[in-house]
């Protein structure tokens, strides 16, 4: 049986914290789409479009991000169908086609998996435009450090996500 690389034993491990954390992020993305409407945020005039409020953008931008994080979800359970490592021998040995499974699963897996970080990361970009979006009525300054840092951690994230694929393909 082929061996999964480093990066998708870790992944195949985690799926299910993923699937959950994606899930709570979506929840928690509309739930605040609620709040904005009771905030300040709701009807200060956007500076591109003066007849659109704040609020709007806020909205748009959380509901967006809810939506990405449930296609997260939706993938990496995708994938996790398609984790064969842990199945019983006992059951794998009744299987007519395991060696068929054992060669198309840890391909369907691993693209499952990809399209599910992508959609994740992109919505936890979404989410911190979203909160720039909330802050910046109330103050440009803290708005601007908010999301600076924020951006700046997810690239840091992102770019150590590579390397480690870039040694583990070594």
């Amino acid at each position: 049986m082929p061996k999964p690389d480093v990066l998708n034993v870790n992944w195949i491990g985690t799926l299910d914290s993923y699937i959950l954390i994606a899930g709570s992020l979506a929840g928690f993305t509309l739930a605040f789409v609620a709040v904005i409407f009771g905030l300040k945020v709701a009807t200060n005039p956007f500076p591109l479009c003066p007849a659109v409020p704040w609020g709007y953008v806020a909205v748009l931008l959380n509901s967006l991000s809810a939506v990405v994080f449930i296609a997260a979800a939706e993938f990496l359970t995708i994938a996790k169908q398609y984790n064969i490592w842990g199945l019983p021998k006992d059951y794998t040995d009744k299987l007519s086609n395991w060696s068929t499974v054992q060669l198309k699963a840890p391909k369907l897996m691993d693209r499952y998996e990809k399209m599910g970080r992508r959609c994740y990361n992109c919505g936890l970009i979404l989410m911190f435009f979203a909160l720039l979006s909330i802050i910046w009525p109330y103050n440009w300054a803290i708005a601007t450090i908010v999301f600076a840092s924020a951006m700046v951690l997810e690239a840091l994230q992102i770019a150590e996500v590579m390397q480690t694929t870039k040694l583990a393909k070594d």
